[in-house]
């Protein structure tokens, strides 16, 4: 992408930054306007389990994540909220951060 593309980038991201509105002391989520004290990090990837014949399951391997799947989401309607960690964390102090996904 040449200089002029990435300064266009540069704006168009700046302008979807958000500030979170909060009730009391809690930010609300911005879909769904309920209060929320966590955001739910929802990752896709591989984790293996060994079945033992008592038909119990035990964890194999650590969990091997994939690329497909990085959400950070509401936990009250699993609306989007941020596009990285840092966007999520910034959402819950009130900082200004990057929309996961469009609010329509």
């Amino acid at each position: 992408m040449g200089e002029n593309g990435s300064r266009v980038q540069d704006r168009n991201r700046k302008e979807k930054r958000l500030t979170s509105t909060f009730s009391g002391n809690m930010p609300q989520c911005p879909k769904c306007k309920e209060e929320i004290d966590y955001i739910q990090n929802v990752q896709s990837g591989l984790m293996t389990w060994k079945l033992t014949k008592d038909g119990e399951y035990e964890r194999e391997d650590d969990f091997e994540e994939d690329d497909d799947t990085n959400d950070f989401r509401c936990p009250k309607c699993q609306f989007n909220i941020g596009l990285t960690e840092e966007d999520a964390v910034n959402f819950l102090n009130g900082q200004p951060y990057d929309l996961g996904e469009d609010l329509d």
